[in-house]
């Protein structure tokens, strides 16, 4: 809920995300439903396990 805010509100300057393949599952999203972020991709990296390090800059 903290990032969510901070999202909204343009307090960061650069999100980190560990994308982790799940089929079926839950958890909680980073994203409010509806909402639209500007953000760039500045890195993404493979990692051994199959999670994708994912590094995004605001646009």
């Amino acid at each position: 809920m903290l990032v969510r805010s901070c999202l909204e509100h343009g307090l960061i300057d650069e999100l980190h995300l560990f994308l982790n393949p799940i089929l079926l599952g839950g958890g909680q999203a980073v994203f409010a439903p509806g909402a639209q972020n500007k953000l760039r991709l500045l890195d993404a990296t493979p990692l051994p396990d199959g999670v994708v390090a994912l590094v995004y800059a605001s646009a």
